[in-house]
């Protein structure tokens, strides 16, 4: 699989930055987050939906996206999958709201479903 980069949301200053990515053409990404309203985006297929709170500490969080988000391609998740499967297949970088361990939990799954279609 091609080196993809990932970037945090709140490392851009204003939309324009957002276009400036050195492997981005013309503000072309993939957001892997949930919506948010201050960037006009809308939910990922690929957010996670286990919440940073007092009750559920990061590592907790990133391991129930992991299993949740296997799960999901287990059971061929008519969003998840094909979602993935063009991170896979493509050069644009993936941006993520705060937290960098769930591109690397979505990167290690595009890169289990390259493994399933290249055998």
């Amino acid at each position: 699989m091609k080196q993809i980069k990932v970037y945090l949301l709140k490392h851009f200053a204003d939309k324009k930055a957002m276009k400036s990515l050195p492997a981005n053409k013309g503000g072309d990404f993939f957001y892997i987050g949930g919506k948010n309203k201050d960037w006009k985006l809308g939910n990922s297929p690929l957010a996670n939906p286990f919440g940073i709170s007092k009750d559920c500490s990061q590592k907790l969080s990133t391991e129930s996206y992991k299993s949740w988000l296997f799960d999901k391609i287990k059971k061929v998740d008519k969003k998840v999958v094909p979602t993935l499967l063009k991170i896979t297949t493509s050069k644009k970088p993936i941006i993520v709201c705060n937290n960098k361990r769930n591109a690397q939990v979505v990167l290690s799954a595009c890169r289990w479903l390259e493994k399933l279609f290249s055998a």
